[in-house]
């Protein structure tokens, strides 16, 4: 375990580097994953996987309906209150049982530097962004800036904000994520689309939402200053596409931080644009970043993430990868959770109040574990 805060306690930190393949069989199987219905060193889907999860053999769309009933009957913590974006967005997670792919081998490695005030910070400010009315979102955060703008977009119904230090020659800038209809139509449009100033495909949901926000923020922000973004789910999707149209028009993007946020380009263009400085935040459980999953994208050049990732553990705890989580196979854990009535508590953990109940103990001290040991680190939702 690696203390990323105070001193190191003698024979705590194990550095290990290791490689772990997914399976016996070869690149082209699908990771074993205990108990998920997929058996180690099969090739393709497990037939058994898709309708007998732990002795259930509904069909699995009878049993996903099923669910589905049930969740607006839920409530939800954390100022959860809507659960249908949440719906539209797991209905497209149950895809992945169509098609199992190859999955990347798994590198430990210690985290570099993370700031856990700082994130704090971009949470509490997207609680008011996500929750509150522009005038109270200035009664918040007037204080902290110099200068605040509040931005509703009508377009396509959602708000931003942009925070300028002067003295720091900073700007900040917080996205909200999806909070109503009009933004999980975009969320749904799967497809991608070559966008020709920055060569790359891109979601063509997430595009249009992104090159929306960047026609009306440009005029606001200076080239002089150092950026900061943060967006939670599809704000965090918006953030990544933001920061690279920003980069290429020379402006210095310092650092990008997202939580719960699904993929916006495939593996060429996360390949392309893989010196962005995006650190992408996630509950273990949330399987909000899996999507859009890899059998609705070509199997050549499947969706994939951009940057590394912080997986938020219980207590101090906290896990690393410096590389692509893209891995469809370990999306199976949620969909056998689905099976087992736990979707309520997997769609918890994508809320910004779980986020931050599990950010709140690492600002005295952080504790790094091993990715693969992480389950031994969570207790339950928070």
């Amino acid at each position: 375990m690696r203390r990323t805060q105070g001193k190191e306690h003698p024979g705590s930190m194990v550095e290990r580097s290791r490689a772990v393949v997914g399976c016996k069989g070869g690149t082209d199987c699908c990771l074993a994953a205990k108990g998920s219905g997929f058996t180690e060193g099969r090739r393709g889907p497990n037939p058994a996987a898709l309708t007998g999860f732990h002795g259930y053999s509904l069909p699995l769309h009878r049993r996903f309906r099923e669910v589905l009933s049930a969740l607006p009957r839920k409530k939800y913590s954390g100022g959860m209150s809507r659960s249908l974006p949440l719906i539209v967005m797991s209905a497209i997670l149950s895809s992945a049982l169509v098609a199992c792919q190859a999955s990347p081998a798994i590198r430990e490695v210690t985290a570099p530097p993370i700031d856990f005030r700082e994130i704090q910070h971009f949470f509490q400010v997207y609680q008011s962004v996500r929750y509150k009315g522009p005038e109270t979102i200035h009664a918040d955060w007037d204080k902290h800036y110099d200068e605040l703008v509040v931005v509703e977009l009508t377009e396509i119904r959602n708000f931003y904000l942009v925070g300028t230090l002067h003295a720091e020659r900073r700007q900040e800038i917080v996205i909200r994520g999806t909070t109503n209809l009009k933004n999980a139509f975009y969320d749904v449009r799967l497809s991608k689309h070559m966008n020709r100033d920055l060569g790359i495909r891109l979601h063509r949901g997430f595009e249009a939402m992104a090159l929306a926000l960047y026609q009306d923020i440009l005029p606001r922000l200076r080239k002089d200053n150092e950026l900061v973004l943060f967006g939670h789910s599809l704000g965090g999707a918006e953030a990544v596409i933001l920061s690279m149209l920003l980069e290429r028009d020379g402006f210095q993007v310092r650092q990008v931080y997202t939580s719960g946020q699904p993929k916006v380009t495939d593996s060429v263009g996360a390949q392309k644009y893989h010196a962005l400085n995006v650190l992408r935040i996630t509950n273990a459980h949330d399987p909000m970043p899996l999507l859009p999953t890899r059998d609705l994208s070509p199997l050549d050049h499947p969706y994939s993430h951009i940057g590394g990732e912080l997986v938020l553990l219980d207590g101090p705890y906290f896990a690393y990868l410096d590389s692509e989580f893209a891995n469809d196979a370990l999306a199976v854990s949620f969909l056998r959770n689905l099976i087992q009535d736990d979707v309520v508590d997997e769609l918890h953990e994508h809320s910004i109040g779980s986020y931050l109940a599990r950010i709140v103990p690492k600002l005295e001290l952080a504790v790094q574990v091993g990715f693969l040991e992480r389950e031994r680190y969570i207790t339950g939702p928070r």
